[in-house]
């Protein structure tokens, strides 16, 4: 990571340490335990309408609250969460996600857990209680932070993508494979833990893997499994499937929404201190990891189709803006890469829009200068003139700080372009 990482070492509530964090700088003031907006509303929601379900509790009512759809379901076996007691192969954690909430549900626990991506704080940790004697409420949880701000969270209050060999039990053996996980990272080491539907005999990965042999590290393999029926008991999920094309979207917005958590906090601390510069040092570092991540510039190739079969990719998509030719920055390719566009569907998230002005300019311009090709670095050759084109065509149209922010910037070359 070139961002240069925090000297801030703190404490909060319940003496959970908080090391590299930037807690204390004035300009942040995370908290970590409060009510973002997003919860405040899905509050409302559920004293609206929280019907229990015997089998799943208030999961169905959670999800309705936060908008977070039922065809983003991806199912975790590895014993790796806060529920890793009940966490099994044949009785995997649920995960629910959309752009700002991520739900997990794991059959038989006396809880939800949620994680809200608040636009300038970072990650909020939350549970429900799964029992029908008491109404449901969002209660903040500040131990969450002792796995969510790590060097794998970039030191701030994030989430992790992860792939672990995992046994028969359901216990990791990260000795024999261990990744963290976004865009970048190889299909063929990917998933280990989770279960994957979807995927085509093509595409090798190590999800569905449950490792036998403790002492060879397993080799990926292809699984063309379509539902998991058979495999798990899906009467206790709300769906069969754990889409592969969700999990490759969980696995990039992941990383995404802490490398904008970063950028903000680093920001807006260095503005503070007058020390903001978007064109050398730090910020400027990190602008460009940032904009090269969200044009996907390193991102894995596929090496054939992949489907999903739950919904999602339909639902996904429907989500977006699209503009007068009916494109959309969260159109999939799903044959050689995941998405038709080189330009990440979090350009519109909140913790975008709520980035420093001087730093969301200086980003969109970085950016700007990538798809106008007016950069030679041979790394952004792989980014055709075609998909770079209309990927700025469909900003034009739908971003609303496009114009005014990136059409904006100097012509020149922002944050250290050679």
């Amino acid at each position: 990571m070139a961002a240069v990482a925090a000297t801030w070492s703190v404490a909060v509530a319940g003496q959970v340490p908080l090391p590299g964090l930037l807690h204390q700088h004035p300009a942040i003031g995370y908290q970590p335990i409060g009510t973002s907006q997003i919860v405040a509303d899905a509050t409302r929601a559920l004293e609206q309408r929280a019907e229990y379900d015997q089998r799943r509790g208030y999961l169905r009512a959670v999800l309705d609250a936060f908008d977070v759809p039922v065809s983003s379901q991806i199912l975790l076996f590895s014993k790796t969460g806060a529920e890793q007691a009940l966490t099994s192969p044949q009785n995997p954690r649920a995960f629910y996600f959309n752009d700002r909430v991520i739900v997990s549900h794991v059959p038989g626990a006396v809880q939800l857990e949620i994680a809200v991506q608040d636009p300038e704080g970072g990650a909020h940790f939350y549970t429900v209680a799964q029992t029908r004697t008491s109404p449901p409420a969002f209660v903040g949880h500040a131990d969450c932070l002792r796995c969510h701000i790590t060097p794998n969270t970039m030191e701030v209050p994030g989430f992790i993508a992860r792939s672990i060999v995992t046994g028969g039990d359901g216990r990791p053996h990260p000795d024999l494979g261990n990744y963290n996980v976004d865009h970048r990272r190889d299909y063929a080491e990917r998933w280990g833990g989770w279960l994957v539907t979807g995927a085509p005999d093509s595409l090798r990965h190590l999800g569905n893997t449950i490792v036998v042999d403790f002492e060879r590290k397993p080799a990926a393999t292809a699984s063309e499994v379509p539902t998991l029926e058979g495999r798990v008991p899906v009467e206790r999920y709300l769906s069969p499937f754990s889409d592969v094309t969700a999990l490759a979207v969980f696995d990039h917005q992941m990383h995404a929404m802490n490398l904008l958590t970063r950028l903000g906090w680093q920001g807006r601390a260095a503005a503070a201190e007058g020390t903001l510069d978007v064109k050398t040092g730090p910020v400027a570092d990190l602008l460009r990891e940032t904009a090269d991540y969200l044009l996907f510039v390193d991102e894995a190739q596929l090496d054939g189709p992949i489907g999903g079969g739950s919904g999602f990719a339909e639902s996904f998509t429907a989500r977006g803006p699209k503009d007068a030719s009916g494109r959309s920055l969260r159109d999939f390719d799903r044959t050689s890469r995941l998405f038709r566009y080189p330009v990440s569907y979090m350009v519109y998230a909140p913790v975008t829009s709520a980035l420093p002005d001087e730093v969301r300019l200086a980003l969109f311009a970085r950016m700007r200068l990538v798809l106008d090709g007016r950069t030679n670095e041979a790394r952004y050759e792989r980014l055709s003139k075609e998909s770079r084109q209309a990927a700025l065509e469909i900003l034009r149209a739908t971003h609303p700080d496009w114009r005014s922010a990136a059409l904006s910037a100097p012509a020149g070359a922002p944050v250290g372009v050679h």
